[in-house]
């Protein structure tokens, strides 16, 4: 169903891992509910006479496949991630499913920053813009500040 709609915050969720391992529960009124946005999706594209927009399943798809690689990368160490290898990598990915779309690296900024709800940030130096998770730079700041107050006191002895 959230592939058809297409509901990218949906498929990104289900994208980060495997819903029964971590014991993912929904509400019974919240499955109705998305059931319910589903037919009407359904019946209006039946009325207009459209099918489901491949491109936008392509999309969300895409977008899913992005959040997990920026995942994937932080847990593994890279504490920040360049702007424009981000939107390089997303704009080849839906060429290679056949979706030819030009995509703003303003737009694919704004939409990850508002999918982590707060959790990232950009930092630019006016040429280059660079995503980084607030946890990594708590901890590089946390090292910056601990080897800080080793150097001084070395100083000082």
């Amino acid at each position: 169903m959230a592939v058809q709609i297409p509901d990218a915050q949906l498929i990104t969720k289900l994208a980060a891992g495997d819903m029964v391992a971590i014991e993912a529960k929904y509400h019974s009124r919240c499955m109705l509910a998305y059931k319910r946005k589903y037919m009407a999706y359904v019946r209006s594209c039946s009325e207009t006479g459209t099918s489901t927009n491949d491109d936008s399943a392509a999309e969300a798809r895409t977008f899913a496949e992005l959040i997990s690689f920026m995942e994937s990368s932080a847990e593994s160490g890279t504490l920040f991630l360049k702007l424009s290898s981000l939107h390089d990598l997303y704009v080849s990915r839906l060429r290679s499913l056949h979706v030819d779309k030009s995509v703003y690296k303003t737009r694919l900024k704004n939409r990850i920053i508002e999918h982590y709800h707060g959790e990232i940030q950009e930092q630019t130096d006016g040429k280059n813009t660079v995503l980084a998770f607030n946890q990594d730079i708590e901890t590089l700041l946390k090292d910056a500040l601990k080897n800080a107050t080793v150097k001084k006191k070395r100083s000082i002895l």
